[in-house]
């Protein structure tokens, strides 16, 4: 049996931070690190072909896609089933390339494309017009474009295309801007594309792209004119990785009470606890969600998770933490031994006033009694030669607030959090 309880720390500060929040439903996330996986969840994973790893718009090495002209991308037709009505798609392109001049998307260097030779329901986007991009659907062909023609100069561009199929509507976004629309697009489902390319198009084999592509998303609705800019926002916020700040591990009576501590909690999701019996084979012990967390400022949150009637051996915990975007980190491995007798340790009363009773059921010789607060420092520190069944502490100097009781037998040590009130 297991029980999720929360560590009832001191809310040590009452700072805020706000975010650019990455807008919720996409059904497609490629982070594209030369792969072309589905980090959204749904498996619409692509192939790449014959591209390389580049360095990112944050400085970080081999994090995006660079294309050549032999360069392909291909994502599958289940991603243009889920999008045929209506849809965004957001992604980051460099470029040096320059374009030639044509009406219509499908007469540029192709980025995302979905064009289908003749005259058919498809679309795409285009570097077009020396450094322009262009957004554009079929039957009838109507491609919107960007008034300015500089987007091929050597930095990262974020390109956002919706399309409403009710009204007819396409959006043409750069960098979260609307620079582009049009209302006569056909309403007709997109269903005619076999596959989405990245930087080719079949139907033009001169239409290559020569430049880099990152961090796609993909949503199966139109996002609004302010989502789009968040989206853009987000993506373009340097987010520091997660911090393992502290794993801990302690028996207490025949429980094992697990703590950690993270720092920079950004997107988090969820956190996977993970048993091993051998120290090698894990399985999932329980999941904590984000909210489960205690702030003690901002980005710096404390978890707890119980893990009751733990049987004797040697116990291995891990903690696998994963992000929004399916990201995912582990703390370090500790190890648990829980011994054929178990200590039965509790606290009579909690919260307390002036005295800790301890109540000690089995009448195990106790060594050394210490307070700590919720940062580990040790408050006060009494070594006892005991037996008795109730074991008294005074903590009346101690101030109102959050403390944690470490009890030393010789069969090791257990730890009570306790109130102070």
């Amino acid at each position: 049996m297991k029980n999720l309880t929360l560590l009832a720390f001191l809310l040590l500060t009452t700072r805020f931070f706000s975010l650019a929040q990455l807008p919720v439903g996409f059904i497609a996330k490629y982070e594209l690190p030369n792969t072309a996986v589905d980090n959204g969840g749904n498996n619409y994973n692509g192939t790449l072909t014959s591209t390389t790893g580049t360095t990112d718009r944050f400085g970080t090495v081999n994090a995006a896609t660079n294309f050549t002209t032999a360069g392909t991308g291909t994502l599958p037709v289940a991603l243009v089933t889920a999008t045929q009505n209506n849809f965004t798609f957001g992604f980051w392109f460099k470029t040096t390339q320059v374009a030639g001049f044509d009406g219509q998307w499908y007469g540029g260097r192709a980025l995302v494309d979905a064009e289908v030779c003749g005259e058919t329901f498809d679309w795409g986007f285009a570097l077009i017009d020396g450094g322009a991009v262009a957004f554009g659907i079929g039957l009838p062909d109507i491609t919107i474009k960007s008034p300015l023609t500089n987007y091929n100069n050597n930095a990262w561009h974020f390109v956002t295309g919706t399309r409403n199929a009710t009204g007819g509507i396409i959006i043409l976004y750069i960098d979260g801007v609307q620079v582009a629309t049009s209302a006569g697009t056909t309403t007709s489902a997109l269903n005619a594309p076999t596959s989405i390319r990245l930087g080719s198009n079949p139907c033009a084999p001169a239409g290559v792209y020569v430049g880099a592509l990152d961090d796609m998303v993909v949503y199966d609705r139109a996002l609004s004119a302010a989502e789009v800019t968040s989206l853009y926002n987000h993506l373009n916020a340097l987010t520091l990785p997660l911090q393992w700040l502290s794993f801990t591990g302690e028996l207490q009576g025949n429980k094992v009470e697990l703590i950690w501590e993270v720092d920079h909690v950004v997107n988090n999701d969820r956190f996977e606890i993970e048993h091993s019996l051998n120290g090698n084979q894990f399985s999932t012990r329980a999941v904590v969600p984000e909210g489960a967390g205690i702030v003690q400022n901002a980005g710096r949150h404390v978890y707890r998770y119980s893990d009751l009637n733990v049987a004797k051996g040697n116990h291995s915990y891990r903690i696998k933490q994963i992000d929004e975007d399916g990201k995912s980190t582990f703390s370090k491995t500790i190890q648990v031994n829980v011994g054929a007798n178990l200590t039965a340790l509790a606290l009579k009363a909690n919260p307390v006033n002036n005295e800790l009773l301890i109540q000690n059921s089995e009448l195990a010789l106790l060594l050394r009694l210490q307070v700590l607060d919720v940062n580990g420092k040790v408050l006060i520190d009494h070594r006892v030669q005991s037996t008795d069944a109730v074991v008294r502490l005074d903590v009346r100097k101690l101030k109102p607030g959050y403390y944690l009781l470490k009890v030393n037998t010789k069969e090791g040590f257990s730890s009570l959090p306790w109130i102070k009130l």
